[in-house]
């Protein structure tokens, strides 16, 4: 298997969807192993998902490989300058500078470049209203008028946030609407700027001595995203409000012992 071919695939960008092209769970022998490491009847008894356990760690290993091969020069460069800096980055780390994979560093490069040194601001859920109603009347529409997170229902002037799909320094503001959707405030909190929970791993999975006893929203926001919808029902948030519960009453308030239901669901 050819290891420019899949570092291509591994952080190519999807402009059309803004996301990494590849959103798909991952399917190799080799990551396969690493949760095989794990008994899977273990798994079971504590209630957690070999699929989403996978997929965490192949989100943090794309974030960790992406940061690492955009070369400090790109960040600070002029745009002509990039793709010879990110060729010599490459090389430096025995890669071939494939072109495809040059661009997809360029494209984040650009992004985060742009941002930082023309002092741009990213837009509001007023700028979208105002300066593209079409557009946002068109996602409210597929959202059911609800938060794309966690369901409630989402009311102008209210509690409604504009949300970048892909953080904004690097996945900008496309007018067509490709990088945007709209959450309520809690869960626009509790996401940050971060591209996937798996950022907030270590506050959000592991006892430590700022683990508070009760539901952050930065852990109710990972538990949303990585369920998707009500774990007993499984009805989605545009259909219907979604809230997070623990799995066992005697366990903490961590990622591994929280589920998402429906609001409505009977005791």
């Amino acid at each position: 298997m050819n290891k420019e071919m899949d570092l291509a695939s591994l952080i190519s960008f999807d402009s059309s969807n803004r996301c990494f092209a590849r959103s798909e769970n991952a399917t190799s022998e080799t990551e396969v192993k690493l949760v095989d490491l794990l008994d899977s009847k273990f798994l079971d008894s504590l209630k957690l998902s070999q699929s989403a356990i996978h997929n965490e760690i192949f989100e943090v290993l794309r974030m960790r490989i992406l940061s690492i091969l955009i070369p400090e020069e790109a960040l600070q460069s002029e745009s002509e300058f990039i793709k010879p800096a990110i060729r010599r980055h490459l090389k430096n780390y025995g890669l071939e500078a494939r072109e495809d994979v040059v661009s997809a560093l360029k494209h984040y490069a650009d992004n985060f470049r742009d941002k930082a040194l023309k002092n741009r601001r990213k837009y509001t859920i007023s700028d979208v209203r105002v300066r593209y109603r079409s557009k946002f009347e068109e996602i409210l529409g597929k959202q059911c008028g609800r938060c794309a997170t966690c369901g409630t229902e989402l009311h102008y002037g209210s509690n409604m946030q504009l949300d970048h799909i892909f953080p904004w320094h690097f996945g900008d503001d496309p007018s067509s609407g490709t990088n945007w959707q709209f959450l309520c405030e809690m869960c626009n909190r509790g996401k940050g700027e971060w591209p996937n929970y798996v950022a907030n791993y270590s506050k959000i999975a592991w006892l430590h001595t700022g683990t508070s006893f009760s539901l952050s929203e930065s852990l109710r926001y990972a538990v949303l995203i990585r369920d998707k919808k009500c774990c007993v029902t499984a009805r989605r948030p545009m259909e219907t409000e979604l809230i997070v519960r623990k799995k066992v009453e005697s366990g903490n308030f961590l990622l591994d012992n929280l589920e998402t239901v429906s609001a409505n669901l009977p005791d």
